[in-house]
């Protein structure tokens, strides 16, 4: 990837973090960690091994149209995907925002992609 397009790419992100972020909107819903027993299918919550471990259906995004940042005590998610093909337009928009628990050291905030498609959100504990 050229320089260019590493910084077009890294000035979309900023826009969606704009767009997302508390300070732009404070009518954003923070929702409280999802814990396995409040599982909706779509959001996994584990803790194993001194870490937790956020789960989140992606298989419908190309990784590249999904953005994960934290700031401050929460982790933000955004996926967009956009196709527009000659007579039609699909799109696809998720954004949750969640409290980590007082136990999460953020600084420790990674994010991969299961062969299946999940985000796998993993941070250590304190």
């Amino acid at each position: 990837m050229s320089q260019q397009n590493k910084s077009v790419r890294k000035s979309e992100i900023d826009k969606k973090k704009e767009n997302i972020t508390p300070k732009s909107n404070p009518n954003q819903i923070v929702c409280d960690w999802p814990f396995s027993s409040h599982s909706d299918d779509v959001v996994k919550s584990e803790e194993h091994d001194g870490k937790f471990e956020l789960v989140l259906d992606c298989h419908e995004f190309d990784p590249k149209e999904v953005t994960v940042y934290t700031q401050d005590d929460k982790i933000s998610i955004y996926c967009d995907h956009q196709k527009t093909g000659d007579s039609n337009t699909c799109e696809r928009k998720i954004s949750r925002t969640y409290k980590l628990p007082s136990n999460v050291n953020p600084s420790t905030l990674k994010h991969s992609f299961s062969i299946d498609g999940d985000l796998v959100i993993t941070a250590e504990k304190k």
